[in-house]
């Protein structure tokens, strides 16, 4: 899966952005930033592929566009120090200044509210993390403390204790929490119905977590020296301390979608890269001086809805973009292969579409829902167009050269429409109306033919 991430990197004014491909090609001046936040939980990417960062020391969130443009997109913000985001694309930035811990909310849009919510606990909100609701949590060093705040905004300061001073946050695919804790070496786990409880004891200093939500394996990185390492602990608990061996310095951890682990190492200006094996690429990418912050696009669109098949069948039957803004419940192979042109669907295809297109020339518009076959219709009525119209069938019919009528058919087919084109060939008409069943018939002579 092709992905790019952005390094904050600070050993520079302005900072620099390095863009390193999943390949390990490296732009290191990709961008500059003026004055990125020191802190690993500083930036993040939106679903356009839109990179956001800390700007502590200005009170500002910078934006770059996938192209390297910078523009300033909210200002008056109280020291940004952490930042999360949503599935709507809001961003959640943790403000570091004041007596108590408060969270920016800002739009899509650039709307700032400040003070969106105060946790109540004390300052340094390093490590902030969403779960898959939509609930934020916050981290308080100066009182060890990880506060909740759900999507409307209703705050538990005291919804986890961790065991000193939290560092970063992650959540694993059942939505429980984990801090890394610089002081005592430690993770703490934090049940999503808010028990917490010392989950791990890994390598020293501790300074970023991340989780691979395929098994809910934890990985820490360990700022020890010479060397910075990774400390990895399996859902059920089982700890190797020193899992690899990486660049110096690091400062965050992220996985990529087949569980590779990286970690931009501050001292050593690089990118390590670490196998689900645990095969150890200490120098996978140099970047500038001092990086600090990743922000990672995984490269994928996430569509609206819910996919309930494999979108494989998609691709490979339909040519062009195909937009799915509801639930897709059937292939649509069977669309693309018997019908031309561009098909839209609006409610639900329960039948095959092959019957519609193999016998009917020009465009065929369907409005609800297919239940048999039309192709009868089409073999039948030779050189008549016929197409459904809020449940009635309509055709022209055409008597000598000259003559023609339109004639909508409300009743039931009672036949094979073989006795149709033979009766209007002779000059008469037979329908049956009314209720099915009720044996009125109407006929109608016409002249010409």
């Amino acid at each position: 899966m092709a992905f790019t991430m952005y390094v904050g990197c600070t050993g520079v004014t302005p900072n620099k952005i390095s863009k390193v491909t999943d390949a390990a090609v490296v732009t290191n001046s990709f961008a500059t930033v003026a004055s990125l936040g020191s802190n690993g939980q500083s930036s993040v990417v939106d679903s356009n592929g839109n990179v956001y960062f800390c700007q502590t020391t200005l009170g500002q969130i910078a934006k770059m566009t996938p192209s390297g443009t910078v523009t300033t997109f909210a200002s008056g913000l109280s020291s940004p120090i952490s930042m999360c985001i949503d599935s709507s694309g809001n961003l959640y930035v943790g403000q570091n200044s004041g007596t108590t811990v408060k969270i920016a909310k800002i739009t899509p849009a650039g709307s700032v509210t400040l003070a969106w919510a105060d946790t109540g606990n004390p300052t340094n909100c390093y490590g902030m993390c969403i779960d898959s609701s939509g609930n934020i949590f916050v981290t308080s060093t100066s009182g060890n403390k990880i506060a909740k705040i759900t999507p409307a905004g209703v705050v538990t300061s005291n919804w986890g204790t961790t065991g000193g001073f939290p560092s970063a946050l992650c959540v694993d695919s059942n939505d429980n929490v984990y801090s890394a804790n610089t002081t005592g070496n430690s993770v703490t786990k934090v049940t999503a119905a808010g028990v917490s409880s010392t989950f791990a004891t890994v390598g020293a200093n501790p300074t970023g977590v991340g989780c691979d939500k395929s098994n809910n394996t934890i990985y820490v990185s360990c700022s020890t020296s010479p060397n910075g390492t990774i400390s990895k602990v399996t859902s059920g608990g089982t700890v190797t301390t020193v899992w690899a061996t990486i660049g110096n310095g690091p400062q965050q951890i992220i996985l990529d979608a087949s569980g590779n682990v990286y970690a931009p190492c501050f001292s050593s200006a690089e990118v390590s890269k670490v196998t689900p094996a645990g095969s150890v690429t200490a120098a996978w990418a140099s970047v500038s001086t001092s990086p600090q912050t990743i922000a990672f696009d995984p490269g994928v669109t996430n569509p609206s809805g819910t996919i309930a098949t494999n979108l494989t069948k998609v691709s490979q039957s339909l040519s062009g973009t195909e937009t799915t803004p509801g639930a897709i419940s059937t292939a649509l192979t069977k669309v693309s292969q018997s019908a031309s042109g561009s098909v839209s669907g609006k409610g639900s295809v329960t039948t095959s579409l092959t019957g519609v297109s193999q016998s009917a020339s020009g465009k065929v518009s369907v409005r609800g829902s297919i239940t048999t076959d039309l192709s009868k219709i089409a073999q039948e009525v030779d050189g008549s167009m016929i197409f459904l119209i809020t449940g009635q069938i309509a055709f022209p019919l055409h008597f000598g050269q000259n003559v023609m009528a339109f004639e909508i058919f409300t009743g039931e087919i009672v036949s094979d429409l073989s006795h149709l084109t033979e009766n209007i060939q002779s000059s008469t008409l037979a329908f049956k109306l009314g209720e099915p069943g009720s044996g009125q018939w109407f006929s109608w002579g016409v002249s010409g033919g």
